[in-house]
């Protein structure tokens, strides 16, 4: 017969060859022979003596051949034969050493001590029949082939034998007529060697028994051999058949005390399952054989001591305190059935019952694939939970394979208080155990919470994660969790990989130490690996001190649970009024706006915040490792504290920062003024005032907003400007103004300045903002206009003070100017230096107010021709009376009104000379005026002057000279010539003046001038008539110009001013001054 293996069943050998077993009973035949013999010849001495009474050598001869002729091919020889007469006439024959070799194999069996009881009536009927034989000594060797079926032999290696063949040989012996009586047979102190090729080991045993008793017609055999195994206890085996003596089937039974689990794991394929434990077991087999010889149910019972699951030498060693299995197994369908399987140990304590079919793995191993179920469980594997889990019932369907060990779970069912959670996954023990587990929590069918933070962690060991789940325990404070989910690998060395997912309801939640907690959250939970995430879906927050905010979004997440400490990361999201949620960033342990300086009803509105903070996750972070970052999206926002003492409105804005500065973003009013802008606010020592940064709309209305309340169309259109706001303190704003004026229209009538919305420019101002507006710089730059000073506001938005550092309108007007208020409300206008251009002077409105004081440095009239040091103040009607230089030489008075330009100087000649028109002369008082024309720096002009004595006048000299007027050059080298009476009518235009008519006249001569003189090329083109002795001869000028007589030469003068040249045409004299009109050349550019 075979052990039971996957597939297959035992089956006799077919081998026919004669058996030692036969030889042995026939043996017991020859012995009862010999018992008549010795009887017959020793009856006397037999009678008298209980001893054992060896036979002479003769007879030992006699009945080893006796034996040897009645069974052909058996060899037989002992040491001894003795017989000795028990009570009651029980002879009993003793063989000492008797050694057999059996027939064909050559085989030996040696027995130490074999003895026959025989009956004693049928010796007196003549008849040999043995009652009991008993032998000592024996050796005997069983062998399992690999391929499952067993050989019974002797000592010597050879001639191998089926045991159901060896079997059905005893059977047939015992029903011989000559064995018949035979009842008892049994071997003591038998040595037995069992060699397992299947697993390639070798086991052997001293000191066994074996009793084979016929009863009735059946044939019973025990037996029992103590084995040990080089440990600290022994192994005691017992076995026993029983059979029908006419029958080939028959029934084992085996029990174990105290047996190394894995050895008794070896046997059967039923039993491969204990292979993985490293244990005592003690308990009880029974099967059973057909008349085929194969083998029937195998029923066990096991009781296994204290041990561990150890399925290779590299795993750990998992202990456990007791176990006990009652299982069947059928080899016809491979089935193993466990009606109770228990376990006791520290670590896990259950009750189980469960079906495996058996197979062969990939491996060629034993594989096991079922179900099983258990109830009373009890698990706390290493400690490892905070308490032991106790679940109700689980149902699991698995695979396992012993050689190399695999378990793999097709699904595991854990039940407990009407919790179900579903497993799969699968365990190894290559080199050291290695699992992956998948699994997750069943939910009602009404989709309710079934678990509460409680429940999670106490399926959660402490050991894993415990920074994150320290996490859990503290800030997921109460509600439900549903649709658990996990999965965990690991291998032993190494730390173990988790993935936990879960969703929570009306829960509580603490992201943050401190913090207000979130109530009535709803979202997920996981971990990943390393990473550790909570999202909320829902959820709100009590704010100390304010409102709710709806906290839906927020999320907690470690990217790495390693580190000591590790670090998280907490995305704050919050829905509500603007104040809550500048109330939450100011909560401990952030306190942003506190430490900013910042109030938290610095607006109102309504928020949506994310907020990003990082701090490690340690009971109290020290404020230094807190990092923060957020921005908000503020709607309907009012605020008249984020700008002091101005109202900002807006739409939307946009609000971010982090624990250095704060910004404020978007676009809204001012006061009534549009921007577009940012307020940016640093925080800590020596941080830098906050600062709003925008653009705004700029047109009239805005710049009166700011203090600037200009003339009605000085500003029109509409423009931007970049605004900048510096907030020293609530009474003390710096600001900055830039603009390129784009779209802005310009007016200034008094200064003949427009610029066309189309035109760019560059606007510039900067000052502060406080109960007044302080203008500290401004600028303004345009095409045709230029101007930088300064401006403060009175409280109430007037103005108090303009100064302008430079005005420059066109290319005339380049000054300083100062504005102040004046009596009656009026605005007092100073022009304090500079230079005004008369030549490319404008047409200036005749409406407008006269300075209150001008002061300039140059007044220019004409090229090369200016007044400096030129002061002038109100003279009534318009007109301005002033005072100044020619060309910073001789001093000047006048008038200057809208209608023209006077000009008067006491001392003629010094202004003459001073203006570069006369190098040497004294005396004489001058009047010029000059009227514009209405274009610019186009002048009509008349000049006077009286009693001017001149003296080195070049061109003069050279007209006498000329004439050969000796006198007159003495005269003018000399004293001079004196004209009494010298007045010109002339035009002005920018870089030509043009003399219609000039004359100087006095009693020595008289002199008529007209042409042009190009002032930027510094040329003459003139001509003029030459009277000498114009007392007499000027009797004629009322036929002529004044200047001329009624006899005069005519000359012309070209070239440079300096130096002209000068042309006489003495036969002009015959010409009479009547007709000199007709001959004059019309003056060039003239009429």
């Amino acid at each position: 017969m075979k052990d039971p293996q996957p597939s297959s069943t035992g089956a006799p050998s077919p081998g026919r060859r004669r058996r030692p077993l036969r030889a042995a009973l026939r043996l017991t035949g020859f012995l009862a022979a010999l018992v008549l013999l010795a009887a017959l010849l020793w009856a006397g001495r037999l009678l008298m003596s209980s001893d054992p009474i060896p036979a002479p050598d003769w007879l030992r001869t006699r009945v080893a051949e006796r034996i040897e002729a009645q069974s052909p091919g058996l060899g037989v020889s002992f040491d001894a034969l003795s017989v000795v007469f028990e009570e009651r006439w029980q002879p009993r024959f003793r063989l000492d050493n008797l050694r057999l070799t059996l027939p064909v194999s050559g085989a030996r069996l040696q027995l130490d001590q074999s003895t026959a009881r025989l009956s004693g009536r049928a010796l007196l009927a003549g008849r040999v029949e043995p009652r009991e034989v008993t032998v000592t000594g024996a050796q005997l060797r069983l062998k399992r082939r690999a391929d499952g079926s067993f050989d019974l032999i002797g000592r010597a290696p050879e001639g191998d034998r089926s045991l159901g063949d060896a079997m059905a040989e005893l059977k047939a012996a015992l029903r011989r007529p000559e064995l018949e009586g035979l009842r008892r047979i049994e071997g003591l102190g038998l040595t037995l060697v069992y060699e397992d090729a299947r697993v390639g080991r070798r086991w052997s045993a001293d000191g066994g028994r074996l009793v084979l008793e016929r009863e009735g017609e059946r044939l019973v055999i025990r037996g029992d051999v103590s084995v040990l195994g080089g440990r600290s206890y022994a192994t005691l085996l017992r076995g026993s058949y029983s059979s029908a003596l006419d029958s080939r089937s028959g029934d084992f039974q085996f029990s174990v005390e105290d047996m190394p689990s894995e050895e008794l794991a070896t046997q059967s394929a039923a039993l491969a399952w204990l292979g993985v434990l490293r244990a005592p077991l003690s308990g009880a087999l029974r099967l059973s054989v057909d008349e085929a010889g194969a083998l029937g149910p195998l029923y066990a019972t096991l009781q296994i001591g204290a041990g561990v699951l150890r399925p290779s030498d590299e795993t750990r060693p998992i202990p456990f305190d007791a176990a006990r299995s009652y299982f069947s197994f059928n080899p016809a369908n491979q089935m193993l059935r466990f009606t109770e399987l228990s376990v006791q140990s520290q670590w896990v304590s259950l009750l189980a019952e469960g079906a495996f079919r058996l197979g062969l793995g990939p491996g060629g191993g034993v594989e096991m694939t079922g179900q099983l179920s258990a109830t009373e469980i009890v698990a706390n594997p290493g400690d490892l939970f905070a308490a032991a889990l106790r679940i109700g019932r689980a149902e699991a369907e698995l695979r396992l394979a012993v050689d190399p060990f695999v378990l793999e779970l097709g699904e595991l069912t854990l039940s407990e208080g009407g919790h179900a959670l579903h497993l799969s996954g699968w365990m190894e023990a290559a080199e050291g155990w290695e699992l992956g587990l998948a699994g997750r929590l069943a939910d009602p069918a009404d989709g309710s919470p079934t678990l509460s933070p409680d429940d999670v962690l106490g399926f959660w060991p402490p050991m894993a994660k415990p920074k994150t789940r320290g996490w859990v325990s503290k800030n997921l404070l109460e509600g439900g969790l549903s649709h658990l989910q996990f999965g965990l690998r690991a291998s032993e060395g190494s730390k173990p990989e988790l993935q936990l997912g879960f969703d929570f309801e009306d829960t509580t939640l603490t992201f943050l130490p401190d913090m207000p907690p979130v109530r009535g959250a709803r979202g997920h939970a996981s971990i990943d690996g390393h990473r550790f995430v909570v999202q909320s879906e829902a959820g709100l927050v009590n704010v100390p001190g304010g409102g709710v905010l709806d906290m839906a979004g927020t999320s907690f997440t470690v990217p790495d649970t390693r580190p000591k400490p590790a670090d998280a990361d907490l995305s704050l999201r919050a829905k509500g009024a603007l104040r809550d949620v500048l109330l939450l960033l100011d909560q401990a342990p952030l306190n942003l706006l506190s430490k900013a300086g910042q109030d938290p009803e610095m607006a109102d509105g309504d928020s949506l915040l994310t907020a990003q903070v990082q701090f490690p996750l340690m009971k109290k972070p020290p404020p230094e490792a807190i990092s923060v970052s957020y921005a908000a999206r503020v709607e309907d926002v009012e605020s008249r504290s984020l700008v002091p003492g101005r109202v900002l409105q807006a739409e939307a804005l946009e609000i971010s920062g982090n624990k250095q500065r704060i910004e404020v973003a978007g676009q809204g009013t001012l006061d009534g003024l549009g921007f577009d802008g940012r307020f940016d606010a640093r925080f800590g020592t020596g941080a830098a005032p906050a600062e709003v940064q925008t653009r705004i709309v700029l047109d009239a209305e805005a710049a009166s907003s700011f203090g600037l309340r200009l003339p009605e169309g000085t500003l029109s259109g509409r423009g931007t400007a970049d605004l900048a706001l510096v907030l020293h303190g609530a009474e003390d704003i710096g600001f900055r103004l830039e603009s390129d004026l784009a779209g802005l229209g310009l007016s200034i009538p008094a200064l003949d300045f427009s610029l066309a919305p189309a035109t760019r420019g560059r606007l510039r101002a900067e000052g502060r903002i406080g109960p007044e507006i302080k203008i500290d710089s401004f600028a303004l730059e345009a095409p045709g206009l230029e101007l930088a000073g300064g401006l403060t506001a009175t409280e109430g938005g007037g103005l108090e003070a303009l100064t302008l550092q430079r005005l420059k309108a066109g290319g005339w007007l380049d000054v300083s100017v100062r504005m102040r208020p004046a009596a009656g409300g009026e605005m007092a206008l100073e022009i304090t230096g500079g230079r005004v251009t008369l030549s490319q002077m404008p047409a200036l409105s005749s409406g407008g107010k006269l300075p209150a004081s001008l002061v300039l440095d140059r007044l220019v009239v004409s090229e090369g021709l200016s007044l400096t040091n030129f002061r002038g103040q109100p003279a009534g009607g318009g007109a301005l009376r002033f005072s100044g230089q020619i060309n910073g030489g001789a001093s000047v008075n006048g008038i200057w009104s809208p209608r023209g330009l006077r000009i008067e100087a006491a001392d003629a000649s010094g202004a003459l000379a001073s203006a570069g028109y006369l190098k040497q002369g004294s005396g004489g008082s001058m009047v010029l005026d000059m009227t514009p024309t209405g274009a610019p720096g186009h002048y009509t002009g008349h000049l006077e002057i009286t009693d001017i004595r001149i003296r080195e006048a070049p061109a003069i000299a050279e007209i006498l000279n000329a004439l050969s007027i000796v006198g007159l050059l003495e005269q003018l080298s000399g004293p001079g010539i004196l004209f009494s009476d010298v007045e010109a009518d002339f035009s002005l235009s920018p870089g030509v003046l043009r003399v219609s008519q000039a004359s100087a006249v006095g009693a020595s001569m008289g002199i008529s001038l007209d042409g042009l003189y190009d002032l930027k090329q510094d040329r003459l083109q003139m001509q003029g008539v030459f009277s000498p002795v114009y007392l007499l001869n000027g009797i004629g000028s009322v036929l002529t110009r004044k200047g001329e007589g009624l006899i005069g030469f005519s000359y012309r003068l070209d070239g440079p001013a300096s130096a002209p040249k000068v042309r006489v045409n003495p036969l002009s004299v015959l010409t009479p001054g009547m007709f000199r009109e007709i001959f004059r050349r019309q003056v060039p550019g003239g009429q």
